[in-house]
């Protein structure tokens, strides 16, 4: 079988990008045949968009394609219409389709989702998986600027009030001088974006109000909005449900929580089915016994994002006071913006010994990381759909506290292998902790509650008959069109040459 995936860049790290490579890899062990399809933008690289291969000497389970473009199609897209079609890609997409002629198109992101509605018309079965909220939500989370949790679109409403990039002022700053800047101060204005020096710029009263869990309702929203702002973004999110109602053949879900909200939001309930996802390291990865100590290690690790909520767990240690007999470490890699500078420097002022930064890691360290670890937290504001980090906690036999939103109770259930906490409370996650530090004997009974993971093997084995199932519905459906069209008895023969690209 030739599979086709759309989505996020294999090689440039990220849970969907792994959990690509993985089932790429076990495809291919099964003798299929993969290609992996890449929308990468590049605003000072080009001015018209192409598709060229992508090497890498080390990942033979796969041939894997950039569509090379200068629009921003993921979170936070300026232009909700480009979300939606743009002429350019969608004609290299059916050229790109023509020549390398997939059994089936597999979505883990669709940009633009036109190429949804084109790979349908190319008569292809069609799977989409929801690994993020963006086909409601332009930033791919749910989550206002404000911090609040948006319920969703409200035909365009509330994107139109709370989130419309325009409103930033940082946004008519970039668009105003980003075709000024030569190609070679790139590289200086990256070092300024990763030393975090445009924090000095940012208000104080932006960490004050993350110390205090500030929610203020009136920030970013245009009370006024206009209706020709409520008009594009309506249009956005109806141009959405139309490529998933009506030409996805399945929609997944990978969580019983996501599959709430999307079905919340429209989705077709009939043609949405939750499948949670493989871990490729859910044998043996994380193969160790824990390092016995007199003092318990929490820890924080993954990306350093104000919606991964890492300052709601600051809070909660603040709240907290000088404990003893515990550690707190951070890893993370700190993205663009100020949000993971600032909560680096907030770690240091808060004068907190017990409370440790240590930054990037790379993923071949986890092992060891974990090895150290007695509890994980994971508290984000959002409703994360299936994180990743559970994942790696539950594989290395780590307890977790999480947040009770999303995807997380899927995996973790309260007072068995986790505890839950309130998502966005500082103070019902200090309790969590707090209960921790207080019953040491407890780390030991949730320890042994976690259960064994799926594995990518056997979630590979799952897709696989669900592409099957849906081939042979295809062919159905094609010989039933022929039968009506052509009042021929001849028998007609279709000789499909594999194309190389």
């Amino acid at each position: 079988m030739k599979i086709l995936f759309v989505g996020p860049h294999p090689f440039r790290g990220g849970g969907v990008a792994y959990y690509q490579q993985a089932l790429a890899k076990a495809f291919y062990s099964r003798g299929n045949e993969v290609f992996i399809l890449a929308p990468v933008t590049q605003f000072f690289g080009t001015k018209d968009s192409y598709i060229k291969r992508a090497e890498n000497t080390d990942f033979k389970y796969a041939k894997v394609y950039e569509l090379i473009n200068n629009k921003l199609y993921y979170f936070r897209s300026p232009e909700p219409i480009l979300d939606c079609e743009s002429s350019k890609e969608e004609q290299l997409f059916k050229e790109f389709l023509k020549k390398i002629n997939p059994d089936v198109i597999h979505f883990h992101a669709a940009r633009p989702a036109s190429t949804i509605r084109i790979s349908k018309e190319f008569g292809i079965p069609v799977i989409v998986s929801l690994h993020d909220y963006w086909f409601l939500c332009n930033t791919g989370f749910l989550c206002r600027w404000n911090n609040e949790v948006c319920e969703g679109p409200n035909n365009g409403v509330n994107c139109a009030r709370y989130c419309d990039v325009h409103k930033v002022p940082i946004y008519g700053f970039k668009e105003k001088f980003r075709k000024l800047l030569p190609q070679n101060l790139i590289n200086v204005i990256k070092y300024i974006r990763d030393e975090g020096l445009s924090h000095f710029i940012n208000k104080q009263s932006y960490v004050e109000n993350l110390l205090n869990n500030y929610k203020n309702k009136e920030i970013l929203q245009d009370k006024e909005a206009k209706p020709a702002n409520i008009e594009k973004w309506n249009f956005r999110i109806n141009f959405m449900r139309e490529m998933l109602n009506q030409y996805a053949d399945l929609i997944i879900a990978v969580s019983n929580g996501s599959k709430r909200i999307f079905i919340q939001n429209d989705i077709d309930s009939q043609k949405i089915k939750m499948l949670h996802s493989g871990f490729e390291f859910a044998d043996n990865f994380f193969s160790f016994t824990k390092k016995k100590k007199d003092f318990i290690n929490f820890a924080y690790i993954g990306p350093i994002w104000r919606e991964k909520g890492l300052h709601i767990l600051l809070k909660a240690f603040q709240k907290m006071g000088k404990v003893k007999g515990c550690n707190l470490y951070v890893y993370g890699k700190i993205s663009m913006g100020n949000y993971g500078h600032i909560m680096k420097r907030l770690i240091k002022k808060m004068g907190m010994p017990n409370i440790i930064f240590k930054g990037e890691f790379n993923y071949g360290d986890l092992p060891s990381i974990y090895e150290e670890i007695d509890v994980q937290i994971i508290p984000p504001i959002i409703p994360d759909t299936s994180p990743r980090t559970v994942w790696e906690a539950l594989s290395s036999g780590t307890p977790t506290i999480a947040s009770n939103t999303g995807g997380i109770p899927d995996f973790i259930k309260d007072g068995v292998n986790g505890l839950l906490f309130e998502a966005g409370n500082p103070d019902d996650l200090a309790e969590k902790i707090k209960r921790i530090i207080d019953e040491p004997d407890l780390i030991h009974k949730l320890r042994q509650g976690i259960k064994k993971l799926k594995t990518i093997e056997e979630h590979a084995d799952e897709l696989l008959k669900i592409y099957e199932s849906l081939l042979n519905n295809n062919m159905k459906s094609m010989r039933e069109l022929m039968e009506n069209t052509c009042k021929c008895s001849e028998e007609t023969e279709f000789n499909l040459k594999e194309s190389e690209f």
